[in-house]
């Protein structure tokens, strides 16, 4: 499990916990990889289960998943607008 710290600027009641934890990344999607979770496989998922997704997949690359199973995404266009190099 991996664990991410919160930016110092939010405000995080006491009663909640001062992390965000994930259950484990998202691969990258290749050929050879058929059966494995992956980033298009979540994309074609979020799509299937309601088509109002297409649009926040245009600017949304899933990356990881929670222990329920829930994707964190990246919004591509404000990584983009900020510089930042993938």
């Amino acid at each position: 499990m991996f664990f991410c710290r919160r930016n110092n600027g939010y405000e995080i009641p006491k009663c909640d916990e001062p992390y965000i934890s994930l259950e484990g990344f998202l691969s990258i999607p290749t050929s050879d990889v058929v059966f494995r979770m992956n980033m298009e496989c979540m994309k074609d998922i979020m799509v299937e289960k309601c088509s109002m997704f297409e649009d926040f997949i245009l600017f949304h690359i899933p990356f990881a998943t929670d222990v329920t199973g829930n994707p964190f995404w990246i919004d591509i266009q404000s990584v983009l607008s900020e510089g930042t190099v993938l």
